[in-house]
């Protein structure tokens, strides 16, 4: 049945997401933020998107992110989580970000007065 494949296939995904991820040497110089997986996800999707970055590929970005980053709750990040959380819709999500990236675009435009 097809309820039966689909649980063999997440088993093996986590299995091997997990055995990945213990062959990824932990960085002592990740960036600790404040936000949580999806949060940061969105956000760093948007400054890519906008030409912050110049990585060839989402998926490489997704690994440099993952291998950088830790977040709210969560030391270790995979590539296709972060990758997957790009594309959120979720307005508990975003809301949050808004009031900090306002108050960034306020100090960049007051180095301009």
């Amino acid at each position: 049945p097809v309820d039966e494949a689909l649980a063999k296939w997440i088993d093996a995904t986590i299995k091997g997401l997990s055995d990945r991820l213990q062959d990824v040497p932990n960085n002592p110089m990740k960036l600790k933020t404040r936000l949580t997986a999806m949060q940061l996800a969105l956000f760093e999707k948007t400054l890519y998107a906008h030409g912050f970055y110049d990585e060839p590929t989402l998926e490489i970005f997704s690994e440099k992110i993952a291998c950088n980053f830790s977040t709210k709750g969560q030391e270790v990040l995979s590539a296709p989580s972060v990758k997957s959380k790009m594309y959120t819709k979720d307005i508990s999500a975003i809301k949050p970000l808004e009031p900090m990236v306002a108050a960034v675009l306020d100090d960049l435009r007051s180095f301009l007065e």
